[in-house]
């Protein structure tokens, strides 16, 4: 399978702005459906736009259903962390959707499920930014593509609807 290794900004000059979905690096969009497992879709969403770059070819759809039913250190369709997946994907084979199909739910699967599927990526190292800046955000993703953010919302986010969302200060998040 296909491999993902570590970028540095090594001093070049950087363009002013990087269209990467006109550029041929991003994967179509993908449903979760009433699952929260926004934190590994678009992980993988990362990772396959950064291996379509590698590549420089179309790379087979990765599993979300292999992630959630497998890594452990998050709560499957309950939520996460795409930093864990991280960990998950540094030490693990990550197979194919096609043979590991999306089902909208971890209730009942195991990663047995998957133990017949083929590897299909791995990745040597995953990184983040410290103490990242908008330059250190700006040049991320005009070097390397895009990233992936994860951030704490007061509960009462599940009721919103329109508008401007605001966090009053001391919230609990």
């Amino acid at each position: 399978g296909a491999h993902l290794g570590e970028h540095r900004h090594n001093g070049e000059e950087l363009a002013a702005s990087v269209n990467w979905v006109t550029a041929g690096a991003v994967t179509p969009v993908k449903d979760q459906g009433g699952c929260g497992s926004c934190y590994t879709f678009s992980f993988l969403q990362v990772l396959e736009s950064r291996l379509l770059q590698q590549e420089g070819k179309a790379v087979e759809p990765l599993s979300p259903q292999q992630v959630i039913s497998c890594n452990y250190m998050t709560e499957g369709c309950e939520g996460g962390w795409a930093a864990l997946n991280g960990f998950f994907a540094e030490n693990s084979n990550l197979v194919g959707e096609a043979c590991a199909p999306y089902q909208v739910t971890t209730k009942n699967w195991s990663c047995m499920n998957y133990a017949e599927c083929p590897g299909v990526a791995r990745v040597k190292r995953t990184y983040k930014l410290q103490n990242p800046t908008e330059q250190s955000i700006q040049r991320e993703l005009l070097r390397n593509g895009m990233v992936v953010t994860d951030w704490c919302t007061p509960t009462y986010f599940k009721t919103y609807k329109q508008g401007l969302f605001q966090i009053a200060p001391g919230d609990d998040i």
